[in-house]
């Protein structure tokens, strides 16, 4: 049996080395994709090819979000390049244990029934904690605490041997043969022991680099969903960073022992000579900087080649910034206004409860990370109820601009105002209505207005938008 180790790494100089030692006791070979690290990852991965080991890195810088393609890449080069008979997919931050199969995965691999096409494992996380050994470079044998329990996540090995066209989920979560799923055994004697958190410092820059990432890939990643446990801990630290920062239970972890257990000697690896003692602080600094110069540099790149973009980028700046400065012609309400929504997505809100996140709409902030988020349903809608009627003469709709993808989502949509005594009157903006998408001013409304309502006709829509202005 050949068994091939597939890996891509970005910035995992602590663990790179320690995570392909484990692997090599395991497989024939393990091919390396670095997708760009701006620390010393690739060059300790050449040192181990030096040693003549069998290792095989392709340097392929990316400064978006690509995971599925490169996985899929990796599969294909394995099965072709080195006639897998199976594929061990793995993050730089996974290591199988394989304590319960005799510590042999190709054994363990030869007993699984023909008609399944891939291995599901189920993984454990570990964690840093105030108990780590400093002076230890081997994070397996630094980072001693687990979960009791594996959290139902699961990463593949995939035959290499599949007929048809064999793609990879971009977590390595799961392939499909044909678009369709494969046939996967769960394993209950394999899993994967994962160090996603090896410092308070390497989570903060993980939450930026991942977060912009995804951002810079556009809408066809952001539209569905990918990366999004990097969204909250992304906001809290934008919007409210001393609470991470300042905050020693993130950074000393106290491991809960209802929760974690210790748990130490899967580590198969013979012992590292590249991998040197991290200051994730300045690693955290370092990283982040690097990275956002690098992404400045692609776009400046695309300014050069396509100028058009570059006048496009400043004209939907100027455009927001002109229609703003009309408002002032007419007062702005400033009284009270108790605000609701339908509903709130337990994923994308950044507030979990209705109240709170329809609330975030007058708040006054033109930040791009201010925004509601129902959840998705038929109808969706917000409303600004004012206790009493009010002459309104123009209101403002301020689309969410973070992201392109999300400002199609507001139309159509009505306007329904209620004067409190039994007479609504509805304006219905339709998607071709309007000549900005990031701001829809409804004008010359001069009625006397108790409570207006934001709908979103249709099923299956998010109401998702950053403020709504009242002007008298």
């Amino acid at each position: 049996m050949k068994l091939v180790g597939v890996t891509r790494t970005l910035n995992e100089n602590d663990i790179i080395e320690s995570v392909i030692r484990h692997h090599l006791a395991l497989v024939d070979h393990v091919i390396v994709m670095d997708d760009g690290s701006n620390d010393n990852t690739a060059e300790i991965v050449y040192s181990l090819i030096e040693e003549g080991l069998p290792i095989s890195i392709i340097e392929r810088r990316c400064v978006i979000f690509d995971e599925g393609n490169r996985n899929t890449v990796l599969y294909n080069l394995a099965k072709n390049k080195f006639c897998a008979d199976w594929v061990l997919f793995f993050d730089a931050d996974e290591f199988v244990d394989v304590r319960r199969v005799d510590n042999d995965l190709k054994r363990y691999l030869e007993g699984i029934p023909e008609n399944f096409d891939s291995v599901s494992l189920d993984m454990f996380n570990y964690t840093d904690s105030i108990f780590d050994d400093g002076n230890e470079r081997n994070v397996p044998r630094r980072l001693l605490w687990r979960t009791k329990n594996p959290l139902d996540v699961f990463k593949v090995i995939v035959r290499g041997n599949l007929e048809g066209v064999v793609s990879i989920h971009a977590g390595n979560h799961c392939g499909y043969l044909d678009g369709v799923p494969m046939n996967s055994l769960r394993s209950d004697n394999v899993f994967i022991s994962h160090y996603p958190r090896r410092s308070g410092w390497q989570d903060i820059y993980k939450w930026v680099i991942g977060r912009l990432k995804i951002t810079a890939a556009g809408r066809a990643e952001t539209e569905k969903g990918t990366g999004s446990h990097y969204i909250h801990p992304f906001n809290v630290l934008v919007n409210n960073t001393e609470a991470i920062l300042k905050n020693n239970d993130f950074f000393f972890v106290k491991p809960n022992p209802n929760l974690f257990e210790k748990d130490s000697g899967f580590y198969l690896g013979s012992e590292l000579k590249y991998t040197g003692i991290v200051d994730y602080k300045d690693k955290c600094i370092q990283m982040v900087l690097k990275y956002t110069m690098e992404l400045a540099r692609d776009f400046g790149k695309i300014i050069d080649e396509y100028p058009d973009i570059s006048n496009r980028v400043r004209g939907d700046h100027f455009q927001r910034r002109e229609i703003y400065g009309e408002m002032p012609a007419l007062p702005e309400y400033e009284g009270h206004i108790e605000t609701s929504q339908s509903s709130v997505d337990p994923v994308w809100a950044i507030r979990k409860n209705t109240k709170d996140d329809s609330s975030l709409l007058i708040n006054g902030s033109m930040r791009p990370d201010n925004y509601n988020h129902t959840a998705n349903q038929d109808t969706p809608w917000w409303s600004a109820d004012f206790g009493q009627g009010i002459a309104l003469k123009e209101i403002v709709v301020v689309n969410r601009f973070d992201q392109e993808g999300v400002k199609d989502r507001l139309f159509p949509f009505d306007i329904i105002l209620e004067d409190g005594n039994g007479e609504t009157t509805v304006r219905s903006i339709g998607s071709g209505t309007t000549a900005s998408r990031e701001c829809v001013a409804i004008k010359g409304i001069d009625k006397n207005v108790r409570k207006m309502t934001i709908s979103l006709p249709g099923c299956g829509r998010y109401l998702s938008i950053s403020q709504v202005r009242f002007f008298l």
